[in-house]
């Protein structure tokens, strides 16, 4: 039968129908999706909001036997709620952001959004509380009775109950401030001018007993102060603001030489840690900054984690608090780049004891992501406390009491979906690993686990560490959550999410796939999604949803990472097959799987997507190979867009937003020089740069490119996105262009930026056709 395509006229009912089916929707259709556990002080209770199916309601449970019952009287509460702040609030759905109790049960602080209210529930009365002063540039001691604050480049200290204020450093200057660091990780600063806010005061830790402050500041002045961006639409200001900060590029000499001090609050005297003024680069700089690393040991001493450019080096060293002497206890060098953490973004597997005579330390020194154990002292491996060809993903909790280190970990259990996280356990003294959560299903542990957005959803181990609220998903079946003694026995059945709308909808979970890499022998794995009226034997336009970058890995595996933010269900129901999946060159894999793709002109694998989706194609006739479209954000719009360059018998449209056309000149993130080197290095460093730039390539496009901007993307300017759109110019491309003057970096995922996406692949590739 010859091939028909939809009528032009149906694409606006395309394109309606499939607006409906967007993550965000979906998952209003989910309740208990995403339960957040809330432990009370330092014991084993704990609340959380359950969704019913009218309203909500906050439960207190005791998890060493599983009882719950109402946090309180929701009646009561919502009574005089709605006489504090005068409006109605339903007993069901009450708008709680933050619950505290006290040992009277009808005495709580609860929040709405940003206001805090104490309330008596027995005389059925709230009071607002003072709003709280900003603290966003002050840094509170560990018992909360003073700040530090910085004050004409200097650290002051102000004791809270007298307001009396003391300098506490006399060094400081102009762009070698403290608090002054290329914060290449600063994504907030449009959202902080616009709301007046101050600007955060980071690199500054205090010991736990409030005796010692650690203070980071660096040099700026030799790192060109250079436009970051420009909000042209500022809606507070008539006229354009610009911002110009300190920052490094992967072309400078030399990134800003740091300096540590060391402040005795209670003698005054200020002593300069003697660390390499080079050490704070790569990810050692926001571990610091952002408090992703930093630990104290019981004499008060300071273990920090430094890195060099490029991130080839890392060490774990103990700072004297006393003298300021720097003593490295580890040090692991590579040919690439090395990880702490299998994803980039999460808090580094290291932790120090409290004796400060034995560190926990992550390697992939044996190919595989694992734990060791270090002798403090001496700097040499007791043990390998991990091992086997599986990968640690996270240090979850070290009980020093007992000797148990509790870990999730990926791979381990044999038959299962490779990239499920398990938790596990294993004595610091040997022995092999004990299985915590035996179901087979995802176990998140995500309590802390991006250390600069802080505690997610997910599994939590209570403050003593007893019991844990595990919470574990599978590809077909939403979140579970069941309460586990440390010892992983079961406690109690907390809860259940409840798909059954999401279903009704017409929903079905997408089809998992395994499939082989470019080599023809390495193991791929990912997702198909389908639209609900799919049809086996019609063929359908392929699109493929991509992030390829080597932080992580990223296709989902899961229930909960089917509904992101790339909206691949939606457009699934335009019409499209939609494959998601992660090739060589992402984590949670060997070092080998990881690194295979280094040095080359394909750093993101590129060939290993192409071979998958033509293997995928060959046994699935409903796939259309002649109609392949790609489309990724961010490190996925440069790999998005790399892969039509590289193949463009394949990829014939594209959507590439947000993607930096190269990176040699690309501001700070440190995540260019993680994986393409440091340019200064050699002329064979500095060539790469060149070979891997999509500018370079931009003479060879071939098919229909869609590139989307933001105005004021803090992570990727516009200067980026410009440089790829001069050199298309010049090479006379025909290409499609969205400049969305006040959008930040995730303009893709904006509603105007999705409908555009599915309307430009609805454009070039058309609809399902008859064979």
């Amino acid at each position: 039968m010859g091939a028909t395509a939809k009528p032009a006229g149906d694409d606006e009912a395309r394109l309606s129908r499939a607006l409906t089916f967007t993550s965000g929707k979906l998952l209003k259709k989910v309740r208990n999706n995403a339960i957040k556990i809330h432990w009370i002080g330092s014991g084993d209770r704990f609340w959380f909001r359950h969704e019913l199916a009218q309203g909500s309601e906050f439960l207190l449970v005791d998890a060493s036997t599983g009882n719950r019952r109402p946090a309180f009287d929701h009646q009561s509460l919502a009574t005089a709620l709605s006489r504090a702040t005068g409006e109605t609030l339903d007993a069901g759905n009450l708008p709680l952001t933050s619950l505290e109790f006290s040992n009277d049960p009808r005495q709580l602080i609860v929040g709405i959004e940003d206001a805090l209210f104490g309330c008596d529930l027995e005389k059925i009365l709230c009071t607002r509380k003072p709003d709280a002063a900003p603290v966003g540039d002050l840094v509170a001691s560990p018992d909360g009775s003073s700040v530090v604050f910085r004050r004409d480049d200097n650290l002051w200290l102000r004791t809270l109950a007298t307001g009396q204020e003391r300098q506490l450093t006399h060094d400081g200057i102009w762009d070698f401030a403290y608090g002054d660091t290329d914060a290449y990780l600063d994504e907030a600063k449009v959202a902080t001018r616009r709301a007046g806010a101050p600007a955060p005061l980071l690199g500054v830790h205090w010991s736990p007993d409030g005796r010692y402050i650690l203070a980071l500041r660096q040099d700026l002045r030799a790192v060109p102060a250079r436009l970051v961006l420009t909000e042209y639409l500022p809606p507070d200001k008539p006229d354009p603001v610009m911002h110009v900060r300190h920052v490094a590029v992967p072309s400078d000499p030399q990134r800003a030489e740091s300096a540590m001090t060391i402040i005795d609050v209670r003698t005054g005297i200020t002593t300069r840690a003697q660390i390499d003024p080079q050490s704070m680069n790569d990810w050692a700089l926001p571990y610091f900054t952002l408090g992703g690393f930093i630990r104290w040991d019981s004499a008060g001493d300071a273990f920090i984690i430094s890195a060099n450019r490029g991130g080839t080096r890392y060490r774990l060293s103990k700072v004297d608090m006393r003298t300021g002497a720097v003593r490295d206890v580890v040090t692991e060098e590579g040919r690439f780049s090395l990880r702490l953490n299998p994803y980039d973004y999460a808090r580094p597997n290291v932790h120090v004891l409290n004796n400060g005579r034995e560190a926990i330390w992550y390697s992939e020194r044996d190919g595989w992501g694992h734990l060791y154990l270090y002798d403090v002292a001496t700097g040499a491996v007791k043990r390998q406390l991990t091992k086997g060809p599986w990968v640690v993903a996270d240090l979850v909790r070290i009980d020093e009491a007992h000797r148990q280190v509790y870990f999730t970990a990926t791979g381990r259990e044999r038959g299962r979906n490779l990239y499920y996280r398990y938790l596990y356990r294993v004595s610091l003294d040997g022995g092999a690993p004990q299985l915590l959560t035996p179901e087979d299903a995802d176990h998140e542990f995500d309590a802390d686990h991006d250390f600069w957005e802080g505690p997610q959803p997910g599994s939590d181990f209570s403050p003593g560490g007893q019991y844990f609220v595990d919470s574990f998903s599978t590809a077909t079946a939403p979140a579970r959550y069941v309460i586990r003694a440390a010892s992983g026995k079961l406690i109690a059945k907390l809860a259940e999410a409840d798909d059954s709308a999401l279903r009704t909808s017409g929903w079905k979970a997408p089809e998992q796939f395994v499939t082989k890499a470019a080599d023809g022998k390495t193991d791929l794995y990912g997702v198909i999604y389908k639209p609900r009226d799919f049809d086996p034997t019609k063929k359908y336009p392929v699109i493929e949803q991509t992030y390829p970058g080597p932080q992580g890995k990223f296709a989902p595996s899961t229930f909960r990472g089917y509904f992101n933010y790339m909206q691949p269900l939606a457009t699934a129901e335009l019409g499209f097959i939609v494959v998601y999946l992660d090739g060589r060159g992402t984590a949670y894999r060997s070092r080998e799987f990881r690194d295979t793709f280094r040095g080359t002109d394909d750093p993101f694998g590129s060939a290993d997507h192409a071979a998958a989706l033509r293997n995928l194609g060959k046994a699935r006739p409903y796939m259309d190979l002649d109609r392949v479209g790609v489309a990724g954000q961010s490190f996925g719009g440069y790999g998005s867009l790399r892969s039509m360059l590289l193949h463009p018998d394949l990829y014939k449209a594209c959507v590439s937003s947000v993607g930096p056309g190269e990176w040699i000149d690309f501001p700070g993130d440190t995540s260019n020089e993680r994986f393409f080197g440091v340019p200064g290095q050699s002329k064979q460093a500095r060539d790469y740069f060149d070979l891997v730039s999509n500018v370079r390539l931009a003479d060879q496009l071939k098919g229909n490119l869609l590139l989307i901007y933001g105005g004021v993307d803090e992570i990727v300017p516009m200067r980026s996105g410009f440089k790829l759109i001069d050199a298309l110019v010049r090479a006379n491309k025909q290409f499609d262009l969205l400049l969305v003057p006040d959008s930040p970096h995730h303009v893709g995922a904006e509603p105007y930026g999705v409908e555009r996406t599915m309307r430009f692949f609805m454009d070039h590739l058309g609809g399902p056709r008859d064979r």
